[in-house]
C-alpha cells in the first residue's frame, strides 16, 4: 500500500491528490514493532542542508536514493508539502509537513510530536493542530522510542529522537531553527496522569528545557496564555511550581539554547486531557489558542 501511495503522490501529475492524514498514516504504520535505522552523519548532514533549502527557498528536496519521498497533499489548511520515508525498508526516519507556500516570517511555529507511540495521542493532536491552520511545519517520528536499532544499540536509546541529536528528527528541527531564526519550536508530549509525580497535580505542565523559571520569560508568557485558556488550577510551570517533567535531557531544546534562541516550548499532558483534546473540538480550539498567544 505505501508504495502505491507513494508512487501516486511523487508523480508530477498527480500532485496535491494525497490526503495529509492518509501520508501521516502510512508513514507512521508498523512504527511499533520497527527497528531503528541510526543514519550516518554525512546522510544527516545532507538531510539538514536539504530541509533548509525547502524551507526557505522552496527548493523541493531530491533525497529517492536516502530512502525519502516528497509529497503533495491536501489538507484543510490547504497546501502542504511533506518528506517521508518510502518503501518497505522504512526504518524510523520520521514524517515531516510543511505549509505552502512556506513561511516567510522568522517567528514561524514548529509543531513536534517526538513520542508518538509512547505519548499516545499526541502526534494525532499536533496533526490535528497543524491541519487547522497552526504552525508552519510538523514532524512526527515513525519508531517507537523504545525499539532497538538496526545496528544492535539496545532499545530505548538512539530510538527516542528527543533525547538524542543523532537523528532526520534532529536534523529538521535544526534545519527550520536556522531558517526561521526566531521561530517557536512546540513539542507536545504525555504523562500519566495516574502516577503522577510528586508535586505534579494539572493537566498541563509546561517547561523550557533549562530546569529554571525567570519573570518575563516565554516560558512565563506561555503559562499565562494556557491559564487564560484552561484555568489556572490546570496549568504548572515546571521551576517554578514543579521540579518535575523540566525536558533538561531534550536535546532538540538543548540545540536551541545553543543556538541563542529561548524560544523551545515543552507541553506535557496527562492521558486525561490528551483524551479530552481527541474528542472535543472546543478543548482543542483552546490549545491551539494558547499556542497562537504563545508564538506573537
Amino acid at each position: 500500500m505505501a508504495l502505491a501511495i507513494a508512487a501516486a503522490a511523487i508523480a508530477e501529475e498527480r500532485a496535491g491528490t494525497a490526503d495529509l492524514r492518509e501520508l501521516y498514516r502510512e508513514a507512521r504504520q508498523g512504527g511499533a514493532d520497527r527497528l531503528y535505522g541510526v543514519p550516518a552523519q554525512q546522510e544527516l548532514a545532507r538531510f539538514e542542508q536539504a530541509m533548509e533549502s525547502w524551507l526557505t527557498a522552496g527548493t523541493r528536496p531530491t533525497l529517492e536514493d536516502a530512502g525519502f519521498g516528497w509529497f503533495a497533499a491536501r489538507s484543510r489548511r490547504g497546501e502542504v508539502q511533506a518528506i517521508l520515508e518510502i518503501g518497505a525498508a522504512r526504518s524510523g526516519g520520521g514524517v515531516f509537513f510543511v505549509a505552502w507556500p512556506p513561511a516567510r516570517e522568522p517567528a514561524a511555529l514548529v509543531l513536534e510530536a517526538p513520542h508518538s507511540f509512547f505519548d499516545l495521542k499526541t502526534g494525532e493532536l499536533a496533526l490535528a493542530l497543524f491541519d487547522s491552520g497552526l504552525g508552519s511545519a510538523l514532524a512526527v517520528n515513525t519508531v517507537h522510542r523504545k525499539r532497538a536499532a538496526t545496528d544492535g544499540t539496545p532499545g530505548g536509546e538512539v530510538a527516542d529522537v528527543a533525547h538524542n541529536d543523532r537523528n532526520y528528527f534532529h536534523a529538521f528541527t535544526e534545519a527550520a531553527a536556522r531558517a526561521f531564526p526566531a521561530c517557536l519550536v512546540v513539542q507536545l508530549h504525555g504523562f500519566d496522569g495516574q502516577k503522577r509525580k510528586p508535586g505534579v497535580w494539572a493537566d498541563f505542565v509546561l517547561s523550557d528545557g533549562s530546569g529554571q523559571f525567570s519573570p518575563g520569560s516565554l516560558l512565563e508568557r506561555a503559562g499565562v496564555a494556557f491559564a487564560a485558556e484552561f484555568g489556572g488550577d490546570r496549568v504548572q510551570l515546571s521551576g517554578r511550581d514543579t521540579l518535575e517533567l523540566t525536558a533538561a535531557r531534550n536535546a532538540q531544546g538543548a540545540m536551541l539554547r545553543k543556538l541563542g534562541s529561548d524560544r523551545f516550548l515543552h507541553v506535557e499532558m496527562t492521558a486525561r486531557e490528551r483524551d479530552r483534546l481527541a474528542t472535543d473540538p472546543e478543548e482543542l480550539a483552546r490549545l491551539r489558542h494558547a499556542l497562537e498567544r504563545v508564538r506573537k
